[in-house]
């Protein structure tokens, strides 16, 4: 079973649960022939979720030129990349990569106001959800340490909109209620520490890379 959410989770809610690494419970629904899903924070789920919405408004919506992945490059990206595409899936991963350190720093302080840097890295649906999901985390008094180990490889660009596969490994994750007791999810089917996700970053107006889309598989470890 795929998990979609929001936000890179992490180990708590994060992306739509944003990278949860736990304390998430999730909804399926469907649109428009799309798996959705929406959660909210709980004291002891993994969970987490991530909006499959409608296409953003990107600032070169047409000419798609998706470069099949290859295996010989060793850069994180196909080795027959136009340099343009190449400069696309650097900008990917700069802004992916900043998304990841806001993850782990917010949730450091779930309670504090982190809007004005999540518009920094990420639109709407993983923006949103990781507002609302610190929220929640922080209404139950529940918090998180340390941080994730990336390792993200592109595996598409389009005109604007890079794709890539990411193992995420939340081994170094903690995740705790509000008197200091771990509640972090154990490493198991369906709560992996070590999972794969699918990651969607999008260029928007003004030439600003953010995150727009990550899908997560808690039930495959990598």
């Amino acid at each position: 079973m795929r998990l979609r959410r929001w936000e890179l989770a992490v180990p708590a809610v994060v992306l739509l649960c944003a990278l949860p690494l736990n304390g998430c419970t999730t909804t399926s629904t469907t649109t428009d022939g799309i798996a959705t899903e929406t959660s909210e924070a709980a004291s002891s789920s993994f969970g987490s979720s991530m909006s499959s919405l409608a296409a953003p408004s990107l600032s070169s919506p047409s000419s798609s030129s998706a470069a099949p992945p290859t295996t010989n490059s060793p850069d994180p990206w196909p080795a027959d990349l136009s340099p343009d595409q190449v400069a696309q899936a650097q900008a990917a991963l700069t802004a992916y990569k900043g998304y990841i350190k806001l993850v782990e720093q917010a949730y450091t302080d779930p309670g504090g106001d982190w809007s004005a840097e999540v518009v920094n890295w990420a639109s709407d649906p993983v923006r949103s959800s990781l507002l609302r999901n610190l929220a929640a985390t922080a209404e139950l008094g529940q918090y998180r340490d340390g941080s994730f180990a990336i390792e993200p490889t592109v595996t598409q660009v389009d005109q604007g909109v890079v794709t890539m596969t990411v193992c995420v490994d939340a081994t170094d994750v903690g995740f705790y209620d509000k008197s200091g007791t771990s509640i972090k999810a154990p490493d198991a089917p369906g709560t992996y520490l070590r999972h794969p996700s699918t990651v969607t970053v999008a260029k928007f107006q003004g030439d600003q890379w953010l995150v727009y889309e990550i899908v997560d598989d808690y039930n495959t470890t990598c």
